[in-house]
């Protein structure tokens, strides 16, 4: 997108402009997925697990082993 700021003008990547980043850390579930092929497109490198899901995720893959261990006991 080009980008004027007083005498200056330029072109900056769309995904900088959109603060696509940004809009990481806040969507849902559903919309991480549509955000991988945003970056994708983009040639962007992988965007990271927004805070908010790390929590979740982890819980998750304790919850996983915990019933891994539980089902290699019986």
């Amino acid at each position: 997108m080009r980008r004027v700021q007083g005498d200056d003008a330029g072109w900056q990547p769309v995904l900088d402009v959109l603060n696509i980043a940004l809009v990481n850390e806040f969507s849902s579930m559903q919309a991480q997925f549509e955000l991988d092929g945003l970056y994708e497109l983009g040639g962007r490198p992988q965007r990271g697990t927004p805070l908010i899901y790390e929590r979740v995720l982890a819980e998750n893959e304790a919850r996983l082993r915990a019933a891994a261990t539980t089902v290699r006991t019986r």
